[in-house]
């Protein structure tokens, strides 16, 4: 079985008159690999084709039997050119101790008028994929692990190889849905520890940790819903997990800034009012109770280094390169046979501090170290409102809390 191996950066548009432009360019660990127009379509065609999956495994022969179809010629040796240059890989042996997740989409959790059994995994907000729970759980932990391997030891549930097989066999369904890229193993060493409080002021507020949605019981009754940060999984009810969704909305106001404590507590407010929720409209526990366990973090921006250095940015989706005007986008390609590699942007900026971080952001281990890296290479915008854009309903990343080497 084949798959690709990177994550996606840079999609050529013709329309842009940059004659210096690569076709496509991946990220692999912290390396930039470019990709020839050639080498691009047979990285993606490594990905699946949904409506061809499920009928064996998706192996070099079968790509270069279905590339004709697709219009590419004599992808055999681009096959073994990018195998040699670790943009495709093999599933073997070694393959978990050598790979590792990065989930790229949302999690929207288990629907009881659907499959209850099954974990729901969005794009721009859609489910776009069901997957076992333990496929999931995985998924959804990742983040936190050098590697596949450790992933699927680290679960609480489950037998490593049985984790692991189920895994292996969702990873092109995962691949070719956008939710998934395969990166090589690293180590970012532990999470830090960062001091919580409930005392806000007058800071801005901004939502830290992975969304992972509702989590129903089997006769459909609602649980909790589940938002990690670093290696915990945290249980929040209706409201707290309205709150803190709502706390991702700050880019519509104010030209990107944040909400502050007592400007959340009034959108959440007004919210209830137009909906008529009792529950939201004495908001207040519910959000002092998020700031204590560090589901929301108070920040300065005018300083803001104790907020810089205790958290680190978690990209979502696919780079489509930059359009006429220098706009870069982020969203997601096409793998379905009807649109084969047809982008679908979903968000993104002019500013070169917010297409540096998002790229990059990843491979810091806090903010910081990110911010000071790239201003080394360009200038941008405040890091404070670039973050606002990010990890604004559009979902483009999230913050988690930083990595210690």
């Amino acid at each position: 079985m084949i798959v690709p191996i990177g994550h996606l950066l840079d999609v050529y548009n013709a329309e842009r008159p940059w004659p210096e432009l690569v076709p496509a360019a991946v990220r692999v660990g912290s390396e930039r690999h470019e990709l020839t127009e050639d080498e691009y379509r047979v990285w993606w065609l490594a990905h699946g084709v949904p409506e061809l999956l499920g009928h064996g495994p998706w192996t070099a022969d079968r790509m270069v039997s279905l590339a004709d179809g697709f219009g590419f010629r004599d992808v055999g040796p681009t096959i073994e050119a990018l195998l040699a240059r670790g943009l495709l890989a093999t599933v073997d042996e070694r393959f978990a101790a050598t790979y590792r997740l990065i989930p790229l989409g949302t999690g929207l959790g288990n629907d009881p008028d659907q499959d209850v059994r099954r974990f729901q995994v969005g794009v721009g907000g859609a489910a776009v994929l069901s997957l076992h729970p333990l496929v999931w759980l995985a998924l959804f932990s990742a983040p936190g692990e050098a590697d596949l391997a450790s992933t699927c030891d680290a679960l609480p549930e489950g037998s490593y190889d049985e984790v692991l097989g189920l895994v292996v066999d969702a990873l092109h369904p995962m691949l070719a849905a956008g939710v998934l890229a395969l990166d090589a193993r690293r180590d970012d060493g532990e999470f830090v520890e960062v001091a919580q409080s409930s005392e806000a002021g007058d800071r801005v507020i901004y939502p830290v940790g992975q969304a992972g949605g509702p989590v129903h019981a089997l006769d459909g009754a609602l649980r909790s819903y589940h938002v990690r940060v670093g290696r915990r999984v945290h249980e929040l009810d209706e409201v707290e997990y309205f709150c803190w969704q709502t706390a991702h909305a700050h880019s519509v106001v104010g030209e990107d800034t944040p909400f502050d404590r007592q400007v959340l507590i009034e959108q959440l407010q007004l919210v209830a009012d137009r909906a008529g929720n009792r529950r939201l409209r004495k908001p207040e526990p519910a959000v002092d109770g998020l700031l204590r366990r560090g589901l929301l973090v108070p920040a300065d921006p005018s300083g803001g280094r104790d907020f810089a250095t205790g958290y680190r940015l978690q990209s979502l989706h696919h780079g489509l390169g930059y359009q006429p005007g220098d706009y870069y986008q982020i969203g997601q390609v096409s793998h379905a046979l009807a649109t084969p590699l047809r982008p679908a942007p979903l968000s993104g900026g002019f500013d070169p501090l917010l297409v540096g971080l998002w790229q990059w952001g990843p491979m810091f281990g806090t903010l910081a170290d990110a911010d000071r890296r790239l201003r080394e290479r360009g200038p941008g915008g405040p890091l404070f409102s670039v973050l606002s854009r990010l990890i604004s309903p559009n979902q483009s990343a999230y913050l988690d809390v930083a990595r210690s080497r």
